[in-house]
C-alpha cells in the first residue's frame, strides 16, 4: 500500500525545480570572473611570447606586465572567494568591479590612453556589473568607469605623455559606458521579472496537478492512465481495488496488472467504435466495465481508462 501511495504521489519526471537566486547573483559572478581570468591570460602570454601587437603596452611595457600579472592572480584569489562565497556578495562585487576599472585603466594608460581602445573592455565590466547590481549602483560603477577614463586623459596631458588631446574619445566612451549600464540592468530585470513568473506559474500548475490527484484519488470511477507503450503512469486507489491489487511499481506494463483488460485496449484500438466489454479481474472481484479515450492526437498517444464496478452501477 505504501509503495502505491508513493508511485501515484511521485510520478516520475513530475518533480519542480527551485530557482535559486543563484542565478541571479553568484552565477553572474563567476561568469565575470571566468572573463578576468581568460583577459588577464591572453595579455600575460602576448607578454611573455613577444607577440604584443600595437598598440598594447605601447607607452610602459613593465606596467603592462605586472598588471596582468596581478589580474591574473587576483582573478584566482577572486575565485576561491566565490567559491566559498566569503565575504558577502555586496562587498564582492564591490570588490571586484573596483579593481576591473583600475585594472582597465592602468592596462589603458600602458598602452597609450583611450586611443589604444583597452579602455573599451570597461563595457564589459560594467555590463556585467550592472546585471547582478541595483540601478543606483549600476549608474555608481558607470560614473566611476568614467571619471577614471577623464582622469587618465588629464594625467596624461599634464605630465606630457600624450601628444594628443582625446577628451572627446573618453566622453564619448563614458556616454557608452552609461549607456551600457542602463540597458544592462533594464534586459537583467526584465529577465529577473520572467523567471520569477514562470516560476511562480510553476508553483501553481504544481498545485493544481496535486489538487487534481487528490480528486482522481477519491473519485468512486476508477482511473486508469498508460503512456503509448501501455504502461501504467497512474493508477487511483478505486482502479487498484477493481483490479485485485496488483503491484505497480517502476511503470509496469498493463499487461502484466491486468490481461483482460490489456486485451480490452487492444481491441479499441484496432476498433474504436467497438462496444465494450465486461471483464473479470479476478473470480472474488467485481465484474468491470472499461471505457478507453485518448489523450493527445499525436501519433503513440496515452490512453484513459474508465472501470466502472458493474455491480455498483446496478
Amino acid at each position: 500500500m505504501a509503495e502505491r501511495e508513493s508511485y501515484l504521489r511521485h510520478p516520475p519526471g513530475g518533480a519542480s525545480q527551485d530557482l535559486g537566486a543563484d542565478s541571479y547573483t553568484w552565477k553572474p559572478l563567476e561568469f565575470l570572473n571566468t572573463y578576468r581570468f581568460l583577459i588577464s591570460v591572453f595579455f600575460t602570454a602576448l607578454f611573455y611570447t613577444d607577440f604584443l601587437f600595437p598598440p598594447l603596452a605601447s607607452m610602459n611595457k613593465p606596467l603592462f606586465f605586472y598588471v596582468s600579472v596581478a589580474y591574473l592572480i587576483l582573478s584566482m584569489i577572486f575565485a576561491l572567494m566565490l567559491r566559498r562565497q566569503w565575504p558577502g556578495f555586496k562587498v564582492q562585487v564591490s570588490v571586484q568591479l573596483f579593481v576591473d576599472i583600475a585594472v582597465t585603466i592602468l592596462l589603458m594608460h600602458a598602452s597609450g590612453g583611450v586611443n589604444s581602445g583597452v579602455g573599451n573592455l570597461l563595457i564589459i565590466v560594467v555590463a556585467g556589473g550592472s546585471v547582478v547590481l541595483s540601478s543606483r549602483h549600476a549608474l555608481l560603477f558607470a560614473s566611476l568607469s568614467t571619471f577614471a577614463v577623464l582622469g587618465e586623459q588629464f594625467y596624461a596631458e599634464y605630465f606630457d605623455l600624450s601628444r594628443e588631446s582625446t577628451y572627446t574619445q573618453a566622453g564619448l566612451l563614458g556616454l557608452a559606458l552609461f549607456i551600457t549600464a542602463i540597458v544592462a540592468h533594464l534586459l537583467a530585470q526584465r529577465i529577473r521579472e520572467s523567471e520569477a513568473l514562470a516560476k511562480e506559474r510553476g508553483v501553481d500548475l504544481a498545485n493544481m496537478a496535486e489538487l487534481t490527484e487528490h480528486v482522481i484519488q477519491r473519485m468512486q470511477t476508477g482511473i486508469v492512465v498508460i503512456d503509448g507503450n501501455e504502461q501504467v503512469r497512474l493508477i487511483n486507489e478505486s482502479a487498484w481495488y477493481l483490479l485485485n491489487m496488483p503491484s505497480i511499481a517502476g511503470k509496469p506494463p498493463l499487461q502484466d496488472i491486468s490481461p483482460a483488460l490489456f486485451q480490452q485496449l487492444r481491441r479499441w484500438k484496432n476498433d474504436p467504435e467497438a462496444a465494450p466489454e465486461i471483464i473479470e479481474p479476478s473470480p472474488d472481484q467485481p465484474h468491470v466495465m472499461p471505457r478507453f479515450a485518448r489523450l493527445s492526437q499525436e501519433k503513440n498517444p496515452g490512453t484513459l481508462i474508465f472501470l466502472e464496478d458493474t455491480a455498483a452501477m446496478t
